[in-house]
């Protein structure tokens, strides 16, 4: 029950940091919208920059001109916080240490 009370809490903190960034996210291709919310979903899914692109089916130079066009200042900044936000939900876990979770973060 506390798994899923956690998990509940980080799609809801992911959910409203998608909602924040609704209208630029919003202005973005439509491939590009889905790598975005697929990262927030499944951040482990996506090590680098050209995860993203890849999920996108577009060059990194491509999303990131895209995304400076809506006033993202990096894909990387929303890698490292989708990264962020799962970490949290990991330190939620009783069993979790914190080291373990900080390895996660790289």
């Amino acid at each position: 029950m506390r798994a899923l009370a956690i998990r509940m809490t980080m799609d809801a903190l992911a959910a409203r940091l998608l909602a924040a960034i609704a209208r630029p996210l919003a202005q973005l291709p439509p491939s590009v919208i889905s790598a975005v919310q697929a990262l927030f979903a499944s951040p482990r899914r996506f090590r680098s920059v050209e995860d993203i692109a890849s999920a996108a089916a577009v060059t990194r130079r491509h999303l990131a001109r895209v995304t400076r066009r809506v006033g993202f200042a990096s894909c990387r900044d929303l890698l490292a916080v989708a990264r962020v936000l799962s970490t949290y939900r990991e330190l939620q876990r009783q069993h979790c240490a914190f080291a373990h979770a900080a390895e996660r973060l790289h």
